[in-house]
């Protein structure tokens, strides 16, 4: 077999045009690789963001939604559909990849032919990474592609030396998209702009240099810390139309929550943090080979610098050049400006592909600089090939287990094995004291009913968590209506086999049941009846754990109204801890302050018949029956 492919490989090398066969070659396995990634749909996330525009100011992310904006204006289509979204970005995609397939041509066009070998592993290993990450169904029309693209084509305006003067407009632009990209694809530009700087001695690298730095850096910290001020004042149009480009309307709530409305989601991602430290060694541990590969051209580039492998250079020290040991260094170093993202945030798959793309772009940028590097890259090479022939393609296959690479989870099979690993272990050590805000008021006990209410999906439906202290449910109705009607989330989750939300409501008036007159039967049922009407109560399944699995976890409804039962259910959510409030439980009447229990006599023959006679109040209000002669059919029950 090893005989068999040898000769392949040597015939496929010995045809007459061997460049016109690696362009086809290329352009047949980008192909292959994106048929086997693509499956047409994107995620909430990528197109919550479209929803972002300058029509709200100098937001931050807001470059592609304003695109986007425009294109809807100057267009004849309706484009505010998840539909047109997924047109948009498949547009997007076939465009970048196409540029992207144009200068592989370029590098297999132009590149010396002692290199051509050694380029094309190059490219085959990127391209691998590159294809399979965007066309995926997690970052499909992730703003990533726009971010990697703006350092490609900056890249590629350098080692032309042509049109350096709009490096620094294209990191520019790629801020205005994601102020994320300062710390993953920037470093390529500053990279490449140092190296021509110490090649070539000339001011104009070094202002270039220095502005584009300059620019990245002022646009990060104003994105970061001063465009969020405003955020509230127009928060309900970005969800509204966030919910038009998302498919079943279930927006990227924590998306807005911390773009628009500044929320810190440190606590949300606690869990996320502990899935990567359990990834990133296995990770780590699998993409070994290549760990190494790199730290040996690392070390061949410094031995072509110092001569130590006999080349012109020489073997004295005193003999280099201080600018090309600076020069090395930042090209060896410059993925360390990834480190902050490895700490802080958790998208590990996002990052591994930046650092991935960092020194493919990069020593891809060097074999056009007349430079060292590409024979030391060419050496390692060279060095493999002769001790293990088939190495390099045995190594580009193995490659395809680590993709797609994904956002917070690095690869599918990390992920499979993370989760089995890490089963329990996640939730035992989230940090809980943090998750819940408690408002001044709340009384605790296991049977004193509190309202748990998500704040950001309050304040994205243009209330405040002070609205919501001392109210009464009469007063809820019309802030219910507002969060729905904005955001598509109903603001309590009720069991639908329950009689416990009615019951709060009554209790609220009086905890001893013989003080309830008819009167409050059907002023209870009456409020119930508005709150269903305006979709501020969300009835779910019958069983407990269905009703906080369906509403909580899975979109539809900011919060309940209960006891203490529920926060082992709140703590479960992991892209919602931290975003939640305790504040006291609304009450029937002004003034009242009886809210001590849901049902204390439930356990008692009393009690069932009370439970029977409520829900055959709600059965007869829900069939259209006049509330008040409902509540006394109910009372006669009894």
């Amino acid at each position: 077999m090893k005989y068999y492919l040898e000769e392949v490989t040597t015939f496929m090398f010995q045809i007459e045009d061997k460049r016109r066969y690696l362009r086809f070659f290329n352009i047949v396995i980008c192909m292959a690789l994106f048929l086997w990634s693509y499956d047409a749909t994107i995620t909430s996330y990528n197109t919550t963001l479209l929803a972002f525009s300058y029509k709200y100011g100098f937001i931050s992310r807001g470059l592609v939604g304003s695109v986007y904006r425009i294109l809807q204006h100057i267009t004849p289509f309706d484009m505010m559909d998840y539909i047109w979204a997924l047109r948009f970005y498949q547009g997007v995609t076939a465009v970048v990849f196409l540029v992207f397939l144009l200068l592989i041509n370029t590098i297999i066009k132009k590149i010396r032919e002692e290199y051509l070998s050694t380029a094309e592993t190059l490219i085959i290993f990127y391209s691998i990474f590159f294809i399979p990450m965007f066309a995926n169904k997690n970052n499909f029309g992730r703003v990533d592609i726009f971010l990697v693209s703006a350092s490609i084509i900056g890249a590629y305006f350098i080692v032309k030396d042509k049109l350096v003067f709009l490096v620094p407009v294209l990191a520019a632009l790629a801020m205005m998209v994601h102020q994320g990209y300062v710390f993953m694809y920037f470093n390529i530009l500053l990279v490449l702009l140092f190296a021509r700087w110490m090649d070539k001695k000339e001011a104009r690298y070094a202002v270039n240099f220095f502005v584009t730095f300059i620019t990245g850096s002022a646009l990060f910290l104003y994105f970061e810390f001063f465009s969020r001020s405003n955020g509230d004042k127009f928060v309900p149009e970005i969800v509204k139309n966030a919910r038009l480009l998302t498919r079943r309307q279930n927006y990227h709530v924590t998306l807005i929550d911390h773009e628009i409305l500044g929320l810190n989601l440190d606590t949300p991602e606690v869990s996320f943090h502990l899935e990567n430290a359990v990834q990133l060694p296995m990770f780590l541990i699998m993409f070994l080979p290549f760990i190494i590969l790199l730290f040996k051209i690392l070390r061949g580039m410094f031995a072509e610098l110092s001569g130590k492998d006999g080349s012109a250079a020489g073997s004295s020290a005193s003999r280099v050049d201080i600018t090309q040991v600076l020069k090395y260094l930042a090209i060896s170093a410059g993925a360390l400006t990834l480190l902050p993202n490895f700490l802080l945030k958790v998208d590990f798959g996002r990052w591994m592909f930046a650092l991935i793309s960092y020194y493919c772009i990069t020593f891809a940028a060097l074999f056009f600089m007349d430079d060292r590097a590409p024979a030391a890259i060419k050496n390692v090479f060279d060095g493999v090939l002769k001790r293990w022939r088939l190495l390099p393609a045995i190594l580009l296959c193995y490659s395809l287990i680590f993709t797609p690479l994904l956002d917070v989870y690095l690869t599918q099979w990390t992920k499979d094995v993370s989760d089995r690993i890490g089963q329990g272990f996640y939730e035992k050590h989230r940090v809980k004291e943090d998750e819940f805000f408690v408002a001044d008021g709340v009384e605790f006990g296991n049977d004193v009913p509190k309202f748990y209410v998500r704040y950001d999906i309050l304040l994205q439906g243009g209330h405040e968590l002070s609205e919501l202290n001392g109210i009464t449910f009469e007063e809820l109705v019309p802030i219910a209506k507002d969060v729905y009607d904005v955001t598509g989330y109903s603001l309590i989750a009720v069991q639908g086999s329950s009689a416990d939300f009615y019951d709060i409501m009554l209790r609220s008036s009086s905890e001893d049941d013989a003080d309830l007159t008819t009167e409050d039967h059907v002023y209870a049922l009456k409020v119930y009846q508005d709150l269903l009407d305006v979709h501020g109560i969300k009835v779910t399944g019958k069983d407990f754990t269905e009703k906080y699995g369906e509403a909580l976890r899975n979109g539809f409804a900011a919060g309940t109204i209960n006891t203490d039962k529920v926060k082992d259910e709140i703590y479960m959510q992991t892209e919602d801890a931290g975003l939640w409030a305790v504040i006291p439980a609304p009450t029937l009447h002004k003034g009242d302050n009886a809210l001590a229990s849901v049902n204390p006599s439930s356990d008692s023959e009393t009690g069932k018949d009370l439970l029977y006679a409520k829900l055959f109040m709600l059965k007869a209000v829900k069939d259209g029956k006049d509330p008040k002669w409902a509540a006394e059919a109910a009372e006669a029950m009894l």
